[in-house]
């Protein structure tokens, strides 16, 4: 039984191929009008560009998921009217009857096919015609082709059923007539697009078109290095001027995140929030994962049809043949997607996670050196949360990056789970009982790996531990190298490096055995499996393997390795990985110096001390970062306050005075300046400074720049930068 049509031509072939050039026509026109429409809208806006405010949006920044996904769709739909086509052409060739019709369906699913490239052509070119709402042509393209593909659909029980791929067809039409209708908006604002913002097509998402200036530009270059200017302009999502924001409000809204007890929920709470900051691109890329594992499939299941079909039904036959060529190519498409979409997560988080770190190297108290980690952690006193410049290199260098690639490579911890479940139920399909030989290897090796994964994550941690400890030591070396080169403490500097190495380099000894286990055990487990599957199904079972059986299962348990050797680099990311972030949260809670002396009831320049007593960072401190405001600054153990630096100082300076400080060394002149900026803890007392305050250590320090940009500092267009290097370069001569 076929629906109902209007017999405007004889058979229902026919009419699907009248209807077929009736919508490659349309599609033709569409496209003619949407990019005459484009160059009429560019000319105008040139024209209009002179007559705009200088401060007024000019640039439409417009969606680039929706055409991308109606794009998705079109063509989609251009690849099942080409399989059509290439069925019913075999049909056609192998027929002796009923080659007219034939040959009408074929002509008909050909000009669909093309019609749907041109009209995700026509569509792109609609959407960046105008920042507008784009008409109804696109609607009007999906209604008439959903007319046609009702048209073709069988209803009867025998023909028409949940596999059939016309009820597929028809419920991607009816998909997008609700998504055309939604059209496309645009934002303006004043930033130029960057050249990743202007490919918002498919083909130029997918085949990442928008680098090809910066090839370009390689390629004049040759020899030469790009510069800075060379490189594209970065998406405004990119920039720390945004993602550091985020991550404040992001923090505020989760508190659980920094507040609370240290421990595993704080530290998942912390690795929520940062997934949180970018989780269009990190769900993204759990999407492009998601269908990297779907397309993996593509092989073994062309590679069963091809031996199943191919000599009874030569269509399907050929239709699995592109399935063997098409899988891989879609799979590496979402593979490289994945990948760039894991990198710019990382490299959003990377930003507002190392302002986070550089906001709190600002306020933390750098003379808490060897505090214990803070409360509720364990470990040696080396590890701990303090403020050392050796623990902050540490933990931009390394520990930014190890918790970073964690949330970049998150979707390979799932990734195997689900394709090992899928490869588990085609198996018990294929080989039915056959299968539980694979599944006892399976679980044999999920509980040697358990295991090992328990003793990695140990030897990360220590791991970590002795690389922060020796780059302590390696930064107060470079710091103090003068100091060193003096007193000749070169060799004994140098043998405690060295010792400080060898230990670390025993736990990456300790890793490395590890990761050759887990690969070990890994590359064993697929060849393990199939042989137990096939001793299962000829021995115990007696059933004889063929062909399609046997190379399927051969191919399905291949694609499986792979996937096997990418869990212990996930695991190993995931481990580290978390390692690092509580040793960030570690340097987050150390000590905080006191806030900048307020300057209420002191006029411009004067400084007031008043009873004060002052203490450089110590275990008082580790217990008051944690223990809120009202903890006692003063130890248990100190009743007379002998742990105090600075002791009942008063001090009055009057504006515009010039004030010396003298006294033996270790007298405390340097911890009363100290005091006086807030860089020392105030445990009773007032300080006020009036207006701003300057610190010139004893320490010189130049920029690598010319004479004039150090004493200019970098102001040399100000007027009184100008006025001041005469005088400074006339002074340094008569001195």
């Amino acid at each position: 039984m076929h629906l109902a049509a209007s017999s405007f031509a004889g058979t229902r072939e026919e009419q699907l191929c009248v209807l077929g050039g009736l919508l490659l026509w349309g599609c033709i026109a569409w496209l003619f009008t949407a990019r005459a429409a484009r160059k009429t809208n560019v000319v105008a806006n040139n024209l209009a560009a002179p007559l705009l405010d200088d401060d007024a949006p000019k640039h439409a920044v417009r969606s680039r998921v929706r055409l991308a996904a109606r794009q998705a769709a079109y063509y989609i739909m251009a690849v099942y009217y080409a399989t059509c086509f290439l069925i019913y052409a075999v049909r056609l060739l192998r027929s002796r009857g009923e080659k007219q019709a034939r040959l009408y369906r074929a002509a008909a699913d050909v000009l669909r096919a093309l019609a749907w490239i041109l009209a995700a052509r026509a569509d792109a070119q609609e959407c960046r015609s105008s920042p507008a709402r784009p008409s109804a042509a696109a609607f009007v393209f999906v209604a008439f082709s959903a007319l046609a593909a009702l048209r073709e659909t069988r209803i009867s029980p025998e023909k028409f059923h949940l596999s059939a791929p016309s009820l597929w067809a028809l419920c991607v039409h009816a998909v997008l007539l609700v998504v055309t209708r939604t059209g496309d908006t645009a934002t303006l604002r004043l930033r130029p697009l960057s050249p990743e913002e202007k490919a918002i097509e498919l083909h130029e998402i997918v085949g990442f078109t928008w680098l090809r200036g910066l090839f370009d530009r390689k390629a004049v270059l040759k020899d030469e290095n790009l510069a800075v200017e060379d490189l594209p302009r970065q998406v405004e999502g990119d920039l720390v001027a945004a993602t550091w924001p985020r991550l404040q409000a992001l923090l505020e809204k989760y508190p659980e995140a920094r507040a609370g007890a240290p421990g595993r929920s704080r530290t998942l709470a912390l690795f929520n929030v940062l997934c949180r900051l970018c989780w269009p691109q990190f769900v993204a890329a759990g999407v492009c994962r998601l269908f990297y594992i779907v397309t993996g499939y593509a092989q073994p299941l062309g590679l069963y049809l091809i031996l199943r079909r191919f000599g009874t039904d030569d269509a399907f036959g050929w239709a699995a043949v592109g399935l063997l060529f098409g899988g891989p190519l879609l799979n590496a498409t979402a593979d490289a997607l994945q990948m760039f979409l894991q990198r710019r997560v990382a490299t959003r988080c990377r930003g507002a996670i190392m302002v986070l770190i550089y906001d709190k190297a600002r306020r933390v108290d750098m003379a808490a050196a060897s505090l214990q980690p803070a409360a509720g952690r364990t470990g040696k006193p080396e590890s701990g949360g303090g403020g050392r410049v050796g623990e902050v290199v540490g933990l931009m260098s390394a520990d930014v990056q190890n918790a970073l690639t964690a949330i970049a490579y998150f979707h390979w911890v799932w990734g195997p789970i689900i394709q090992l479940v899928i490869t588990l139920c085609a198996l018990f399909w294929l080989v039915h009982v056959a299968a539980v030989g694979a599944l006892i290897v399976i679980f044999l090796n999920t509980a040697i790996n358990k295991s090992i994964f328990g003793k990695l994550a140990k030897a990360s941690k220590e791991f970590l531990v002795a690389r922060n400890f020796r780059l302590e030591l390696v930064t107060e070396m470079l710091q103090g190298s003068r100091i060193v080169k003096m007193l000749g403490y070169e060799q004994g500097i140098f043998d405690a490096i060295k010792g400080r190495r060898e230990k670390e380099l025993g736990k990456l000894a300790k890793i490395l055995r590890l990761q050759v286990a887990v690969s070990t055990t890994i590359n064993a487990t697929p060849p393990i499996m199939g042989v137990a599957t096939f001793v299962a199904m000829s021995w115990l079972l007696g059933k004889p393997i063929d062909a399609a059986t046997g190379f399927t299962t051969l191919t399905l348990l291949e694609n499986l390795r792979f996937v096997l050797m990418q869990a212990p680099s996930a695991a190993t990311f995931i481990i580290t990985g978390y390692v690092s972030l509580q040793r960030v949260e570690a340097f987050l809670d150390a000590p905080e110096v006191d806030a900048k002396p307020s300057s209420d009831g002191v006029k411009r320049g004067e400084v007031r001390v008043d009873g004060a007593d002052f203490r450089w960072g110590g275990a008082a401190d580790a217990v008051s970062a944690t223990a809120g405001p009202d903890a006692p600054l003063l130890p248990a153990g100190d009743p007379n306050a002998r742990g105090l630096t600075l002791r009942g100082v008063d001090l009055r300076v009057a504006p515009g005075t010039l004030t010396l400080v003298v006294g033996v060394t270790g007298g405390g002149k340097s911890s009363l300046l100290a005091a006086l900026l807030g860089e020392i803890r105030r445990v009773r007392g007032r300080v006020a400074v009036g207006g701003s305050t300057a610190y010139c250590p004893q320490q010189a320090w130049c920029q690598n720049a010319s004479l004039k940009e150090n004493i200019t500092f970098g102001n040399d267009t100000k007027d009184d930068a100008r006025c001041a290097y005469p005088r400074v370069y006339y002074y340094a001569r008569a001195a």
